[in-house]
């Protein structure tokens, strides 16, 4: 019974053991426990790894958070600026009293010259690592500058921006500049207590007439501010009754000393040094009037808001004209003119280039204006003038389908675009043909269709030719066709068809001798009016072939003329009609920038055309006129208005226009242009209708004010 009793006592002591060594597993053991060459891992309730205690990847040892919530939005900071820096104060505090977060690890401050922006590494400019606060300074150029600040838990996450702050930067200012500032106040110190008696008064405004001075020789001194480093803007003396304002002898100006220093601006309606020497202009030289260098008036040059102007006086004297000039008040532009003060070559701002002989401008094909133009004329217009060559071609190398009778039948096709006023020569080579019995006349035909459709055997025949019977019964001389034709612009359809006079059946046969057929159109040149005679005997010979060849008198000769003419006078006017006196050697046009002259206007007057020219009889066939613009307000070009008068000579009031208006838009500077007139003005130079030509007086802007010179009428004719 013992034994049992003994067994059972061991049991429930074995039983209490292992239930304290089962509660003591389930307590802390850190306590009691050490980390062997390892660490331990804490994972957050989503089973994200969110520190490690202990041995590091890199072999280091220490606690690490990895994880954790995104930090609170700090306060804005508080800016005070100073000279090239900025202290930026945090004062530990966070957006809606939010608490400092356990793993805080600083409060990063970033900068940049934009109002609104995102931080990222390159604005960070400084760091704050007390959790109560601190400031940090930061070195910055001159200028505004804003603030932020974002605050960085240890784990790296970043917060939401704080607000802004703006501050101003001042600029540095040099250290010899700040001890000639303190040397200057501790003088001025020295002056004030040592007047012999008088009262200096230092003060940032005028001097107050109801503050009479005590005595004679007091002075009043009115400074920007009374800080050190103030400026002084203006003095006054007491003259025992009042205020006298002071001024600096002009004398003494030359012995101020303004090697370093910031200064303001010198205001005046002229400045004249003998020598200014600037060895650094940091800022701007701003200047509302004129810089001149050499005699005003001689050969100088001049800089105002204008441009840059070179001024030289004219070879036959008087005052000086411009001849070179870069920029006006509308656009930029170089401008270049002779002696005379004729612009001679000119560059715009559009990089149009223009000279008395050639210029160079963007081509608008809207208009046909810019391109190359040579001595007014543009160069498209001169290769115009030539042959183009080739325009359009076919051939045949295979015989007829069927036989034709006296009903032509088709056998080759060719249509082509015709551009207005040019002329083209049609040609076939050598085309053969055959006939079904001997004694056949057959015929081959060009018919021609200008309305748009294919010219088919009922078309119209231009040209053709007979084939003969040669030595074998059947067989026909060759035909060549050669024409020429003017047609409108527009497409043109061209046959060759075939077929015989009368009896018998004929066709092509180039496959006999090898000859394929060809018809070709080839560009000649522009079109110009029939000249030419019709020439005959005097009587018929008799049935032997004797007699009949006497020689008629000649006719008539018809010829085509091209002859220009230079203006005899020109003359300009203002809006009123009244003489303008100024300039005269040039035709002005336009609305006039900065005076009542209003639209102005202008004629030249040519010898007479119908004198020995262009008599009567003749037939003109174009009229073009051509004049130099020197100068147009915008520096872009402008529109030139031409109109034609009835004059024979220079009139004392605007004359009365004959015609009115040919437009030349888009005219640059210094260039001449040929403008050809409308036709409905030919006739009007053959009757005396019309003499000469005008500029302006259309109304209008500023674009269409500008001066010419040079003007000519060109005239072609036949007769």
């Amino acid at each position: 019974m013992s034994e049992v009793r003994d067994s059972a006592r061991w049991l429930a002591g074995q039983l209490t053991a292992n239930r304290n060594a089962v509660k003591a597993l389930s307590a802390p053991q850190l306590g009691t426990s050490s980390i062997e060459t390892g660490a331990i891992e804490e994972y957050d309730v989503d089973g994200t790894l969110a520190s490690v205690t202990g041995e590091q990847f890199d072999g280091t040892h220490a606690a690490v958070t990895l994880a954790g919530p995104v930090p609170p939005e700090p306060v804005a900071p508080t800016v005070t600026a100073g000279i090239n820096s900025a202290e930026v104060r945090w004062n530990g505090k966070f957006a809606d009293d939010a608490l400092s977060p356990m793993d805080f690890s600083h409060v990063a401050v970033h900068a940049s010259p934009l109002e609104s922006f995102d931080p990222d590494n390159t604005t960070q400019r400084a760091t704050i690592t007390g959790e109560s606060g601190d400031t940090a300074t930061v070195a910055l150029e001159s200028g505004e500058w804003y603030f932020l600040l974002v605050a960085v838990s240890k784990a790296g996450k970043w917060s939401t921006p704080s607000d802004v702050t703006m501050g101003e930067v001042q600029e540095f200012t040099p250290d010899s500049v700040t001890d000639q500032i303190i040397d200057l106040d501790t003088r001025l110190d020295e002056v004030q207590t040592g007047a012999g008696g008088n009262t200096i008064t230092n003060a940032t405004v005028d001097a107050d007439i109801a503050t009479p001075g005590a005595k004679d020789g007091d002075r009043w001194q009115k400074w920007d501010t009374l800080d050190a480093g103030g400026k002084l803007l203006a003095t006054w003396r007491w003259d025992g009754a009042a205020w006298i304002a002071e001024a600096m002898d002009p004398a003494y100006l030359p012995l101020i000393d303004i090697g370093q220093g910031t200064f303001g601006s010198l205001n005046g309606s002229r400045l004249v040094a003998e020598s200014v020497k600037a060895g650094s202009l940091e800022t701007e030289l701003v200047l509302s009037t004129d810089i001149v260098a050499g005699n005003p008036a001689g050969d100088h040059a001049r800089m105002n808001p204008t441009g840059f102007h070179v001024m030289a006086v004219p070879a036959d004297g008087g005052a000086p004209t411009e001849v070179v000039s870069l920029g006006t008040s509308s656009s930029d532009y170089l401008n270049i003119t002779d002696s005379t003060g004729k612009t001679v070559a000119s560059i715009g701002s559009t990089g149009g280039m223009t000279s008395t002989g050639m210029d160079v401008d963007a081509y608008n094909p809207a208009t046909g204006v810019g391109g190359l133009t040579i001595g007014g004329t543009q160069v498209s217009d001169s290769l115009a003038a030539l042959p183009k060559g080739l325009v359009a071609w076919a051939s045949r190398a295979t015989n007829s389908l069927y036989w034709a009778g006296t009903a032509a039948q088709p056998y080759l096709h060719l249509q082509f675009d015709a551009e207005a006023g040019r002329a083209y020569n049609v040609e076939t080579s050598p085309i053969t043909t055959d006939s079904d019995t001997a004694n056949v006349e057959a015929i081959i035909y060009l018919q021609y269709d200008d309305t748009g459709a294919a010219a088919t055997t009922s078309s119209p025949v231009i040209a053709s030719g007979l084939s003969g019977q040669i030595s074998v019964q059947t067989r026909r001389t060759p035909v060549t066709i050669n024409r020429m034709i003017t047609p409108s612009a527009g497409p043109v359809s061209l046959l060759i068809s075939y077929g015989t006079v009368s009896t018998g059946r004929a066709k092509i046969v180039p496959s006999v001798n090898g000859r394929t057929v060809f018809l070709t159109v080839t560009d000649i040149g522009p079109f110009v009016p029939m000249t030419g005679e019709n020439r005959d005997g005097t009587a018929d010979a008799t049935t032997t072939g004797a007699g009949g060849s006497t020689q008629a008198p000649a006719p008539a000769v018809k010829k085509n003329y091209d002859k220009t003419w230079s203006a005899t006078g020109i003359r300009s006017f203002m809006g009123n009609g009244s003489q303008y006196g100024y300039n005269t050697g040039y035709m002005y046009s336009g609305l006039q920038y900065g005076t009542s002259n209003g639209d102005m206007s202008s004629m030249a007057v040519f010898p007479s055309f119908t004198a020995t020219d262009v008599t009567a009889g003749s037939t003109i066939t174009g009229v073009w006129v051509y004049v130099y613009y020197d100068f147009w307000y915008y520096g872009s070009g402008g529109d030139a208005y031409i109109g034609l008068h009835g004059q024979t000579g220079l009139t004392g009031t605007a004359p009365t226009k004959t015609y009115s208006h040919a437009l030349s838009a888009g005219w640059p500077r210094a260039a001449g242009r040929w403008i050809k007139l409308n036709p409905a003005t030919y006739d009007g130079f053959r009757t005396g209708q019309h003499r000469g030509f005008t500029l302006g007086g259309s109304g209008g802007g500023y674009e269409r004010y500008g001066y010419a010179h040079n003007p000519k009428i060109r005239i072609t004719w036949t007769k």
